[in-house]
């Protein structure tokens, strides 16, 4: 799970083919629903962030510094991986019904 959640969901929230089916598929060259890459994008944004973000808080309280830099890198990826889902967010999301300038944000 952590090697798909390392390759395919980064690749998936910056390439094109995390918002279309890739030609491989059935559904060639269709549109993802968006939560089929959000969701499981963000679960593991907060499971990371979550779990090595409190053990690692924990250890450094403790004084255990024995696995400071994995846990430190389980972090970065953690905060990039929520930067990328946040950005796909965005990205992705429909304009608004209400009309205006035409700026989603």
């Amino acid at each position: 799970m952590m090697v798909l959640a390392g390759t395919f969901l980064p690749l998936a929230l910056a390439y094109r083919w995390g918002p279309v089916w890739p030609a491989w598929t059935l559904w060639a060259g269709t549109d993802v629903p968006r939560w089929i890459v959000l969701g499981p994008a963000l679960l593991v944004a907060i499971g990371l962030l979550a779990y090595f973000g409190v053990g690692g808080l924990t250890a450094s309280l403790l004084g255990n510094t024995a696995g400071a830099v994995e846990i430190t890198g389980y972090v970065v990826w953690g905060i990039g991986l929520a930067m990328a889902t946040a950005s796909y967010a965005l990205l992705t999301r429909r304009p608004c019904r209400a009309g205006g300038t035409g700026r989603t944000w």
